[in-house]
Protein backbone atom coordinates (compact mmCIF):
# COMPACT_ATOMS: atom_id res chain seq x y z
CA UNK A 1 0.00 0.00 0.00
CA UNK A 2 1.61 3.34 -1.04
CA UNK A 3 2.04 6.18 1.41
CA UNK A 4 -1.28 7.86 0.77
CA UNK A 5 -3.16 7.47 4.05
CA UNK A 6 -3.25 10.90 5.63
CA UNK A 7 -3.89 11.07 9.37
CA UNK A 8 -4.62 13.96 11.73
CA UNK A 9 -3.94 13.09 15.37
CA UNK A 10 -5.50 15.56 17.81
CA UNK A 11 -4.75 15.92 21.52
CA UNK A 12 -5.69 18.79 23.82
CA UNK A 13 -2.28 19.39 25.40
CA UNK A 14 1.35 18.39 24.89
CA UNK A 15 2.12 18.37 28.61
CA UNK A 16 3.90 15.43 30.22
CA UNK A 17 1.36 12.66 30.75
CA UNK A 18 0.21 9.17 29.88
CA UNK A 19 -2.23 10.12 27.12
CA UNK A 20 0.41 12.33 25.50
CA UNK A 21 3.03 9.59 25.68
CA UNK A 22 0.61 7.12 24.07
CA UNK A 23 -0.25 9.53 21.26
CA UNK A 24 3.32 10.63 20.57
CA UNK A 25 4.65 7.07 20.52
CA UNK A 26 1.91 6.10 18.07
CA UNK A 27 2.62 9.09 15.82
CA UNK A 28 6.35 8.35 15.87
CA UNK A 29 6.00 4.62 15.30
CA UNK A 30 3.61 4.55 12.34
CA UNK A 31 5.12 3.30 9.07
CA UNK A 32 6.02 6.36 6.98
CA UNK A 33 5.97 4.28 3.80
CA UNK A 34 2.23 4.04 4.31
CA UNK A 35 1.07 6.98 6.45
CA UNK A 36 1.52 10.73 6.56
CA UNK A 37 0.83 11.86 10.12
CA UNK A 38 0.00 15.40 11.24
CA UNK A 39 -0.42 16.27 14.92
CA UNK A 40 -2.62 19.07 16.26
CA UNK A 41 -2.56 20.44 19.81
CA UNK A 42 -2.53 23.58 21.95
CA UNK A 43 0.72 25.57 22.34
CA UNK A 44 3.22 25.62 25.15
CA UNK A 45 3.32 22.04 26.43
CA UNK A 46 6.57 20.55 27.71
CA UNK A 47 6.51 18.05 24.84
CA UNK A 48 5.85 20.52 22.00
CA UNK A 49 9.43 20.20 20.76
CA UNK A 50 9.24 16.42 20.92
CA UNK A 51 5.96 16.48 18.99
CA UNK A 52 7.49 18.60 16.23
CA UNK A 53 10.15 15.93 15.73
CA UNK A 54 7.90 12.86 15.61
CA UNK A 55 5.07 14.23 13.43
CA UNK A 56 5.32 15.00 9.73
CA UNK A 57 3.69 18.30 10.60
CA UNK A 58 2.85 19.88 13.96
CA UNK A 59 -0.23 22.12 13.90
CA UNK A 60 -0.54 24.48 16.87
CA UNK A 61 -4.15 25.40 17.71
CA UNK A 62 -3.87 28.52 19.93
CA UNK A 63 -7.42 28.55 21.37
CA UNK A 64 -7.61 24.84 22.20
CA UNK A 65 -7.76 24.45 25.98
CA UNK A 66 -9.04 21.99 28.56
CA UNK A 67 -11.78 24.04 30.21
CA UNK A 68 -15.17 24.63 28.61
CA UNK A 69 -15.33 28.04 26.92
CA UNK A 70 -18.08 28.41 24.27
CA UNK A 71 -16.36 31.32 22.51
CA UNK A 72 -12.93 29.72 22.13
CA UNK A 73 -14.38 26.27 21.53
CA UNK A 74 -16.42 27.61 18.62
CA UNK A 75 -13.29 29.20 17.13
CA UNK A 76 -11.38 25.92 17.42
CA UNK A 77 -14.26 23.97 15.91
CA UNK A 78 -14.37 26.18 12.80
CA UNK A 79 -10.56 26.11 12.52
CA UNK A 80 -10.58 22.31 12.62
CA UNK A 81 -13.35 22.05 10.02
CA UNK A 82 -11.39 24.33 7.69
CA UNK A 83 -8.15 22.38 8.29
CA UNK A 84 -9.71 18.96 7.70
CA UNK A 85 -11.38 20.10 4.47
CA UNK A 86 -8.17 21.70 3.20
CA UNK A 87 -5.85 18.79 4.03
CA UNK A 88 -8.35 16.07 3.04
CA UNK A 89 -7.38 13.75 5.89
CA UNK A 90 -8.50 10.14 5.57
CA UNK A 91 -8.35 9.50 9.34
CA UNK A 92 -9.03 11.79 12.29
CA UNK A 93 -7.69 10.18 15.46
CA UNK A 94 -8.42 12.09 18.67
CA UNK A 95 -7.11 11.76 22.22
CA UNK A 96 -8.35 13.41 25.44
CA UNK A 97 -11.80 14.84 26.13
CA UNK A 98 -11.77 18.35 24.63
CA UNK A 99 -9.83 17.46 21.48
CA UNK A 100 -11.96 14.34 21.21
CA UNK A 101 -15.24 16.25 21.38
CA UNK A 102 -14.34 19.11 19.03
CA UNK A 103 -12.25 16.95 16.71
CA UNK A 104 -14.99 14.41 16.14
CA UNK A 105 -17.62 17.07 15.44
CA UNK A 106 -15.25 18.79 13.01
CA UNK A 107 -14.43 15.49 11.35
CA UNK A 108 -18.08 14.70 10.71
CA UNK A 109 -18.92 18.20 9.47
CA UNK A 110 -15.89 18.15 7.17
CA UNK A 111 -16.85 14.64 5.99
CA UNK A 112 -13.61 12.92 7.03
CA UNK A 113 -14.00 9.26 6.02
CA UNK A 114 -12.74 7.72 9.32
CA UNK A 115 -12.95 9.04 12.88
CA UNK A 116 -11.28 7.25 15.79
CA UNK A 117 -11.10 8.28 19.43
CA UNK A 118 -8.84 6.84 22.12
CA UNK A 119 -10.31 6.85 25.64
CA UNK A 120 -7.53 7.28 28.21
CA UNK A 121 -10.00 6.73 31.04
CA UNK A 122 -13.44 8.31 30.85
CA UNK A 123 -13.84 12.04 31.44
CA UNK A 124 -16.24 11.30 34.32
CA UNK A 125 -15.45 9.47 37.56
CA UNK A 126 -16.86 8.71 40.99
CA UNK A 127 -15.26 11.72 42.70
CA UNK A 128 -17.15 14.24 40.53
CA UNK A 129 -20.23 16.25 41.33
CA UNK A 130 -23.09 13.91 40.25
CA UNK A 131 -24.62 16.50 37.90
CA UNK A 132 -21.27 17.16 36.20
CA UNK A 133 -20.66 13.43 35.97
CA UNK A 134 -23.98 12.89 34.18
CA UNK A 135 -23.24 15.78 31.83
CA UNK A 136 -19.82 14.36 30.94
CA UNK A 137 -21.30 10.89 30.44
CA UNK A 138 -23.87 12.36 28.07
CA UNK A 139 -21.14 14.15 26.11
CA UNK A 140 -19.21 10.87 25.85
CA UNK A 141 -22.29 9.14 24.43
CA UNK A 142 -22.94 11.92 21.92
CA UNK A 143 -19.29 11.94 20.85
CA UNK A 144 -19.28 8.16 20.52
CA UNK A 145 -22.01 8.38 17.89
CA UNK A 146 -19.61 10.45 15.77
CA UNK A 147 -16.87 7.81 16.02
CA UNK A 148 -16.22 4.80 13.82
CA UNK A 149 -14.11 3.14 16.52
CA UNK A 150 -13.41 3.82 20.19
CA UNK A 151 -10.05 2.60 21.44
CA UNK A 152 -9.68 1.91 25.16
CA UNK A 153 -6.31 1.46 26.84
CA UNK A 154 -7.63 -1.25 29.16
CA UNK A 155 -10.13 -4.09 28.90
CA UNK A 156 -11.82 -2.86 32.08
CA UNK A 157 -12.49 0.51 30.42
CA UNK A 158 -13.84 -1.23 27.33
CA UNK A 159 -16.25 -3.29 29.41
CA UNK A 160 -17.29 -0.22 31.42
CA UNK A 161 -18.06 1.66 28.20
CA UNK A 162 -20.25 -1.20 27.00
CA UNK A 163 -22.01 -1.61 30.36
CA UNK A 164 -23.00 2.04 30.66
CA UNK A 165 -24.01 2.20 26.99
CA UNK A 166 -21.42 4.72 25.81
CA UNK A 167 -21.51 2.78 22.53
CA UNK A 168 -22.28 -0.74 21.29
CA UNK A 169 -19.57 -3.32 21.88
CA UNK A 170 -18.66 -3.57 18.19
CA UNK A 171 -17.40 0.02 18.31
CA UNK A 172 -14.84 -0.76 21.03
CA UNK A 173 -11.34 -2.18 20.72
CA UNK A 174 -8.58 -2.30 23.33
CA UNK A 175 -5.05 -1.33 22.35
CA UNK A 176 -2.75 -1.28 25.36
CA UNK A 177 -0.17 1.40 26.00
CA UNK A 178 3.09 0.56 24.27
CA UNK A 179 6.44 0.75 26.04
CA UNK A 180 9.96 0.65 24.65
CA UNK A 181 10.82 -2.25 26.94
CA UNK A 182 14.57 -1.96 26.34
CA UNK A 183 14.53 1.50 28.02
CA UNK A 184 13.50 -0.14 31.28
CA UNK A 185 15.45 -3.38 31.04
CA UNK A 186 18.72 -1.86 32.25
CA UNK A 187 21.29 -2.49 34.92
CA UNK A 188 22.35 0.39 37.13
CA UNK A 189 24.37 0.94 40.28
CA UNK A 190 21.54 1.60 42.77
CA UNK A 191 23.80 3.04 45.43
CA UNK A 192 25.50 5.41 43.01
CA UNK A 193 22.14 6.59 41.67
CA UNK A 194 20.83 7.18 45.20
CA UNK A 195 23.87 9.34 45.91
CA UNK A 196 23.32 11.24 42.68
CA UNK A 197 19.73 11.94 43.75
CA UNK A 198 20.87 13.14 47.16
CA UNK A 199 19.80 10.09 49.16
CA UNK A 200 21.64 7.85 51.61
CA UNK A 201 22.65 4.81 49.52
CA UNK A 202 22.24 2.42 52.45
CA UNK A 203 18.60 3.27 53.24
CA UNK A 204 15.41 2.12 51.48
CA UNK A 205 13.80 4.43 48.93
CA UNK A 206 10.07 4.60 48.20
CA UNK A 207 8.89 6.52 45.14
CA UNK A 208 5.96 7.85 43.18
CA UNK A 209 6.10 8.91 39.53
CA UNK A 210 3.15 10.94 38.29
CA UNK A 211 1.72 14.37 37.64
CA UNK A 212 1.27 16.39 40.82
CA UNK A 213 -2.44 16.86 40.22
CA UNK A 214 -5.60 15.85 42.11
CA UNK A 215 -6.06 12.71 39.98
CA UNK A 216 -2.79 11.21 41.27
CA UNK A 217 -3.36 12.24 44.93
CA UNK A 218 0.28 13.16 45.70
CA UNK A 219 -0.89 14.63 49.03
CA UNK A 220 -1.87 11.11 50.14
CA UNK A 221 1.58 9.79 49.20
CA UNK A 222 3.21 12.65 51.12
CA UNK A 223 1.01 12.14 54.19
CA UNK A 224 1.83 8.42 54.14
CA UNK A 225 5.54 9.24 53.94
CA UNK A 226 5.28 11.56 56.94
CA UNK A 227 3.42 8.92 58.95
CA UNK A 228 6.08 6.31 58.15
CA UNK A 229 8.90 8.68 59.08
CA UNK A 230 7.33 9.28 62.50
CA UNK A 231 7.99 5.61 63.33
CA UNK A 232 10.71 4.64 60.88
CA UNK A 233 13.02 7.64 60.40
CA UNK A 234 15.45 5.76 58.14
CA UNK A 235 13.20 5.56 55.08
CA UNK A 236 13.51 7.91 52.10
CA UNK A 237 10.87 9.12 49.62
CA UNK A 238 10.97 10.53 46.08
CA UNK A 239 8.20 12.23 44.10
CA UNK A 240 8.93 12.53 40.38
CA UNK A 241 6.62 14.78 38.39
CA UNK A 242 5.28 18.29 38.10
CA UNK A 243 1.85 19.86 38.26
CA UNK A 244 -0.49 22.30 39.99
CA UNK A 245 -0.06 20.75 43.45
CA UNK A 246 3.72 21.19 43.49
CA UNK A 247 3.57 24.17 45.86
CA UNK A 248 1.24 22.39 48.27
CA UNK A 249 3.43 19.29 48.32
CA UNK A 250 6.55 21.36 48.86
CA UNK A 251 4.88 23.07 51.84
CA UNK A 252 3.87 19.71 53.30
CA UNK A 253 7.43 18.40 53.03
CA UNK A 254 8.70 21.51 54.82
CA UNK A 255 12.38 20.97 53.92
CA UNK A 256 12.49 17.41 55.27
CA UNK A 257 15.54 16.07 53.42
CA UNK A 258 14.14 12.52 53.52
CA UNK A 259 11.30 13.47 51.13
CA UNK A 260 12.50 14.94 47.85
CA UNK A 261 10.50 16.50 45.03
CA UNK A 262 12.19 16.16 41.64
CA UNK A 263 9.82 17.56 39.00
CA UNK A 264 9.82 16.04 35.53
CA UNK A 265 12.88 13.95 34.73
CA UNK A 266 14.43 12.30 31.67
CA UNK A 267 15.98 9.48 33.72
CA UNK A 268 12.77 7.84 35.00
CA UNK A 269 13.92 4.28 34.08
CA UNK A 270 17.07 4.74 36.17
CA UNK A 271 15.08 6.21 39.06
CA UNK A 272 12.62 3.31 38.98
CA UNK A 273 15.48 0.82 39.21
CA UNK A 274 16.78 2.77 42.22
CA UNK A 275 13.51 2.46 44.15
CA UNK A 276 12.74 -0.33 46.58
CA UNK A 277 8.96 0.22 46.49
CA UNK A 278 6.68 2.12 44.11
CA UNK A 279 3.40 3.70 45.27
CA UNK A 280 0.62 5.49 43.39
CA UNK A 281 -2.58 6.47 45.29
CA UNK A 282 -4.56 7.67 42.21
CA UNK A 283 -8.26 8.48 42.42
CA UNK A 284 -8.96 7.52 38.80
CA UNK A 285 -6.96 6.13 35.88
CA UNK A 286 -7.35 4.88 32.33
CA UNK A 287 -4.27 2.69 32.57
CA UNK A 288 -1.41 4.34 34.49
CA UNK A 289 1.82 4.23 32.48
CA UNK A 290 3.98 4.76 35.56
CA UNK A 291 2.61 1.62 37.21
CA UNK A 292 3.30 -0.47 34.12
CA UNK A 293 6.82 1.01 33.94
CA UNK A 294 7.37 0.07 37.57
CA UNK A 295 6.11 -3.45 36.85
CA UNK A 296 8.51 -3.80 33.92
CA UNK A 297 11.27 -2.94 36.42
CA UNK A 298 10.07 -5.72 38.80
CA UNK A 299 9.12 -3.25 41.54
CA UNK A 300 6.72 -4.14 44.35
CA UNK A 301 3.77 -1.76 44.06
CA UNK A 302 1.18 -0.28 46.40
CA UNK A 303 -1.75 1.36 44.62
CA UNK A 304 -5.43 2.20 44.85
CA UNK A 305 -8.17 0.27 42.98
CA UNK A 306 -8.60 2.83 40.18
CA UNK A 307 -10.30 1.25 37.18
CA UNK A 308 -7.23 1.16 34.93
CA UNK A 309 -4.95 0.07 37.77
CA UNK A 310 -7.08 -3.02 38.32
CA UNK A 311 -6.18 -4.10 34.80
CA UNK A 312 -2.65 -4.92 35.95
CA UNK A 313 -2.56 -4.96 39.77
CA UNK A 314 -4.08 -8.01 41.40
CA UNK A 315 -4.01 -7.75 45.18
CA UNK A 316 -1.34 -9.94 46.80
CA UNK A 317 -0.30 -11.23 43.37
CA UNK A 318 1.19 -8.37 41.35
CA UNK A 319 0.99 -5.71 44.05
CA UNK A 320 -0.99 -4.46 47.03
CA UNK A 321 -4.22 -2.45 46.82
CA UNK A 322 -5.31 0.05 49.45
CA UNK A 323 -8.43 2.26 49.78
CA UNK A 324 -8.64 5.70 48.20
CA UNK A 325 -7.65 8.75 50.27
CA UNK A 326 -6.25 6.61 53.08
CA UNK A 327 -2.67 7.58 53.97
CA UNK A 328 -2.70 5.21 56.96
CA UNK A 329 -3.45 2.18 54.76
CA UNK A 330 -0.88 3.30 52.22
CA UNK A 331 1.74 3.74 54.94
CA UNK A 332 0.93 0.36 56.51
CA UNK A 333 1.30 -1.48 53.19
CA UNK A 334 4.60 0.23 52.41
CA UNK A 335 5.95 -0.69 55.85
CA UNK A 336 4.71 -4.27 55.38
CA UNK A 337 6.72 -4.59 52.17
CA UNK A 338 9.78 -3.00 53.73
CA UNK A 339 9.61 -5.52 56.56
CA UNK A 340 8.99 -8.48 54.23
CA UNK A 341 11.54 -8.22 51.41
CA UNK A 342 10.94 -11.75 50.12
CA UNK A 343 7.23 -11.03 49.62
CA UNK A 344 8.08 -7.68 48.02
CA UNK A 345 10.50 -9.39 45.65
CA UNK A 346 7.92 -12.02 44.64
CA UNK A 347 5.28 -9.36 43.96
CA UNK A 348 7.78 -7.53 41.76
CA UNK A 349 8.64 -10.65 39.78
CA UNK A 350 4.95 -11.49 39.33
CA UNK A 351 4.31 -7.94 38.15
CA UNK A 352 7.01 -8.10 35.50
CA UNK A 353 5.74 -11.43 34.17
CA UNK A 354 2.20 -10.01 33.97
CA UNK A 355 3.01 -6.98 31.79
CA UNK A 356 5.97 -7.89 29.57
CA UNK A 357 3.98 -9.89 26.97
CA UNK A 358 1.18 -7.31 26.60
CA UNK A 359 2.76 -3.89 26.62
CA UNK A 360 5.48 -3.72 23.99
CA UNK A 361 5.60 -0.68 21.72
CA UNK A 362 5.83 -2.93 18.68
CA UNK A 363 2.55 -4.65 19.56
CA UNK A 364 0.77 -1.31 20.07
CA UNK A 365 1.92 0.03 16.69
CA UNK A 366 1.06 -3.25 14.94
CA UNK A 367 -2.51 -3.20 16.30
CA UNK A 368 -2.92 0.50 15.45
CA UNK A 369 -1.81 -0.04 11.86
CA UNK A 370 -4.05 -3.10 11.51
CA UNK A 371 -7.01 -1.03 12.70
CA UNK A 372 -6.22 1.84 10.32
CA UNK A 373 -5.81 -0.48 7.34
CA UNK A 374 -9.00 -2.41 8.14
CA UNK A 375 -11.04 0.79 8.31
CA UNK A 376 -9.46 2.20 5.15
CA UNK A 377 -10.34 -0.97 3.24
CA UNK A 378 -13.80 -1.25 4.80
CA UNK A 379 -14.67 2.35 3.92
CA UNK A 380 -12.87 2.20 0.56
CA UNK A 381 -11.38 5.62 1.12
CA UNK A 382 -8.26 4.98 -0.99
CA UNK A 383 -8.67 4.25 -4.69
CA UNK A 384 -6.49 1.38 -5.83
Amino acid sequence: MPRNIKILTLITELSVGGAQEYALLAVEGLNRNKYEVHLGSSPGGEWESRASKVADRLIIIPNLRRGINPYYDAIVLFQLIKLIKKEKYHIIHTHSSKAGFLGRIAGRVAKAPIIIHTIHGFSFHQFMNPFIKQLYALLEKVSARLSDILITVSEINRQEGINIAIAPKEKFITIYNGFALEKFQINIDKKAKKRELGFNPELPLVGMVGRLAPQKAPQIFTLAAMKILNKYPNVQFALVGDGPLQGEIRSMINNDHRIKLFGNRDDVPEILHTLDIFALPSLWEGLPRSIVEAMICSLPIVATPAVGTLEVIEHNVTGLLVPYNDPDALADSIVYLLNNPSIACQLGENARERVIPKFSLELMIKKMEELYDWLVQKKRVISE
